[in-house]
């Protein structure tokens, strides 16, 4: 399906609020009506912009097809699809995050300790390559939630999730060993939008960024449980 509107993707829950309130501040409403919440694609303030609330983990998907124009995503969630193709990415600079390893009091990440981990993520492929390169041989849990539970309940040695203020991890009584990576919101264009739809898409972005930097720093960081 397309239209003569761009479409852009945003995952639900908590990235779909910090979006709102970034392009709110633009000048752009990204609410949806009571008469909207279940509809697959909603309208905004703008009459050439229309909304499609979405899982983060689809994104990839219907960005390859050509579905969505526009997609905000997790830095994480893109490093994880390595094979996503998109046609250029702008960094939003809000929902700053650290994609992280968490562990038990008195665990550690090293290549003398555990040969092969257990190791629990909605990660795998960031979570394998990062362990293989400390030296070990990791035996990757996939996980799609609740990745902290793994570790109480003696599952895994170690999970590796979104840490964003650390309350989760703290309240838990467990630690943030390694950052493994900083990341944030970014926007993507599809490869398959082009011409002068994909020049729509930037001058859409080059509004969104010219905002004053403040405004867009102000937007609250995702939590733990906001990317997916």
């Amino acid at each position: 399906m397309k239209t003569d509107k761009l479409i852009l993707g945003v995952p639900k829950g908590r990235v779909m609020n910090d979006t709102r309130r970034l392009f709110n501040r633009c000048g752009i409403d990204l609410s949806i009506s009571r008469k909207d919440e279940r509809a697959i694609f909603a309208d905004t303030s703008r009459a050439d912009l229309t909304l499609c609330p979405v899982r983060s983990s689809d994104i990839p998907l219907l960005l390859e097809e050509g579905v969505l124009d526009i997609a905000v995503l997790g830095g994480d969630v893109i490093a994880e699809a390595a094979n996503l193709s998109f046609g250029s990415k702008r960094d939003l600079d809000i929902c700053k995050c650290r994609l992280s390893v968490i562990g038990l009091p008195g665990a550690f990440v090293s290549r003398t300790y555990i040969r092969r981990p257990r190791v629990a993520t909605k990660y795998p492929r960031i979570a394998r390559e990062y362990f293989e390169r400390q030296g070990c041989a990791p035996d990757i849990v996939k996980m799609y939630g609740s990745v902290e539970l793994a570790l109480l309940a003696g599952m895994a040695h170690f999970v590796v999730d979104i840490v964003d203020t650390g309350a989760t991890i703290a309240r838990n009584n467990l630690r943030e060993l390694e950052v493994i990576q900083k990341t944030g919101a970014i926007a993507l264009i599809s490869h398959r939008t082009t011409g002068a739809r994909r020049q729509r898409c930037h001058d859409l972005l080059s509004h969104i960024l010219d905002a004053p930097h403040s405004l867009r720093r102000s937007a609250p960081a995702m939590s733990e449980e906001a990317i997916l």
